[in-house]
């Protein structure tokens, strides 16, 4: 029995090609990441003045502006989990983009050990950029200007591209893409050479978005790192071969994957093979406590390179400032302690379990 195919499978591979309705749909949706939404009223419960412990708040924009910009980013990341990952046929492997997204080389070395492709500088600049859009140090007006800008500059860019399509210039259109999205990243303010070059290409830009789903879903809603369970694949590990096909069905022909999967067909292992096909079938569903879960880690991230985090609450009042997910701040607190203690235990996970060869090292970590 083999391994049923889906039309998501599309990573190749050979060179990637272009479909062009669907590079101008790819800027379409890149244009909706930069659309801002009006702003509502909102009530913010009033600080206990009476309460020593609560400091002083360091956050730039009001407790309201931030509440409003923090909760419809989450929602946007709601909504592009829970949309159906496009399929364009890029190279490489899915597990090769996640590497590469979190600061590795999309290839193993001859050993199997990943190789660091960013600087202790850059990563510095991706934590500053993390906190200045979503951290304590968010100025919310800053980002609704950059939000703009990005706006005006995909606006301006989509039918220059779209006219170089139309008129055969395929290069001309590769070039104005790199273009456009090298503007927006300038606009928003990320590190200019995060992904190894100024602008993305289309195929880039699609293999970040897959990515960044997969990360999510694996982080959300099996609370474990990707490139833990990348590794375990590797290694045979069935459950976490369910567990990454589950986030994407890219898995299922992944390098990391197909020896276990291809075993399996050669035996008619029956039992795993309908276990997968189930997993093939599975549908996230993403709730917004998921990814509040998502977002503590990005604290505990910040705070693990020195950003001093809000108060328990002032984040509790930014986060849930009605009260539709926590009954009270003790409820907030003690779910907010308890996904410290999860993030803890995922990144001792990746120390001891993924095999990392830093730079002037000659043993693997």
């Amino acid at each position: 029995m083999r391994i049923p195919e889906s039309d998501t499978l599309k990573a190749r591979g050979s060179p990637q090609k272009v479909h062009w309705p669907v590079v101008i749909g790819f800027f379409k949706r890149l244009s909706l990441l930069f659309t801002k939404t009006p702003r509502a009223p909102m009530s913010v419960p009033p600080r206990d003045l009476k309460n020593p412990t609560v400091s002083r708040s360091k956050i730039v924009a009001s407790r309201s502006e931030r509440s409003r910009f923090i909760r419809q980013s989450l929602a946007a990341v709601v909504r592009f989990i829970r949309r159906r990952p496009s399929s364009p046929e890029v190279e490489g492997e899915l597990s090769g983009w996640i590497a590469f997204l979190h600061g590795f080389l999309d290839k193993k070395s001859e050993e199997g050990h990943l190789t660091p492709r960013i600087d202790e500088a850059l990563v510095q600049a991706s934590s500053n950029f993390v906190n200045r859009w979503l951290g304590p140090g968010i100025d919310v007006r800053q980002a609704d200007r950059s939000l703009a800008q990005a706006q005006k500059v995909t606006a301006g860019g989509v039918p220059k591209i779209v006219d170089a399509a139309r008129r055969g210039n395929v290069e001309g259109a590769r070039s104005l893409i790199s273009e456009t999205t090298s503007d927006v990243m300038e606009a928003v303010g990320l590190p200019p050479n995060l992904f190894g070059t100024p602008g993305l290409s289309y195929g880039q830009f699609a293999k970040f978005r897959r990515a960044v789903r997969a990360t999510l879903i694996c982080l959300t809603l099996q609370n474990e790192h990707p490139l833990v369970l990348i590794t375990r694949a590797e290694k045979g590990d069935r459950a976490a071969i369910l567990s990454l096909v589950k986030a994407d069905k890219l898995f299922a022909h992944d390098s990391c994957c197909a020896v276990t999967i291809k075993k399996a067909e050669l035996q008619d292992d029956q039992g795993f093979i309908g276990q997968l096909t189930r997993a093939l079938e599975y549908q996230p569903t993403v709730r917004r406590r998921d990814i509040l879960q998502v977002y503590y880690k990005i604290l505990f991230l910040l705070a693990e390179s020195g950003v001093s985090l809000p108060t328990l609450y002032e984040l509790c009042s930014a986060l849930d400032p009605h009260g539709m997910e926590y009954e009270s701040l003790s409820a907030f607190e003690k779910d907010f302690q308890r996904r410290r203690r999860d993030f803890i235990a995922m990144v001792r996970k990746v120390d001891e379990e993924v095999p990392v060869r830093w730079k002037g090292s000659s043993v693997p970590k």
